[in-house]
């Protein structure tokens, strides 16, 4: 998940057109649903930490070429599929959203109002246990933590 490219190359104009706060959280729907809630923070941490803890660079961060999979159809075509039935069918309708579909909403609030804690320690990088590590994950990059089924980094070149 390297970061270099920052730059928005809209995966698709309905993820484009989301609020900073429901970027957020259809990536962490895509990107860590089925987590353990301390991966969930993490990973939103994360986000937030690259997004410089500003809501206006939200969009930015996630929608950034290849940074997040599940946004883009021809990197992870169920992940993407999935994300957009949420964003479709779900995330406007309160009353149709599964338990985990909530604590996700609850995390994006949490860590957009400064209530939840950065339990990475500064990472600005993560990538699944269960993957082998990636080339850009060696020294300089330094483990941070490793919360549900991710590792987290920061230093990462």
């Amino acid at each position: 998940m390297p970061s270099s490219n920052l730059s928005i190359h809209v995966p698709d104009p309905l993820l484009a057109s989301l609020s900073p706060f429901n970027i957020m959280w259809a990536t962490l729907f895509g990107e860590v649903r089925g987590e353990p809630i301390e991966g969930q923070v993490g990973v939103a941490n994360v986000i937030w930490t690259r997004a410089g803890k500003n809501a206006d660079r939200l969009q930015a961060v996630c929608l950034a070429w290849a940074q997040f999979s599940c946004l883009w159809p021809s990197l992870d075509a169920n992940g993407f599929a999935n994300v957009k039935d949420f964003v479709q069918t779900r995330m406007g309708a309160p009353e149709r959203l599964a338990p985990s579909e909530r604590q996700l909403r609850l995390i994006v609030q949490g860590i957009l109002g400064g209530d939840l804690l950065d339990n990475t320690k500064g990472a600005t990088h993560y990538f699944a246990s269960y993957i082998p590590t990636p080339s850009w994950a060696h020294a300089p990059a330094e483990v941070t933590a490793r919360l549900g089924k991710h590792i987290f980094l920061k230093g990462v070149a």
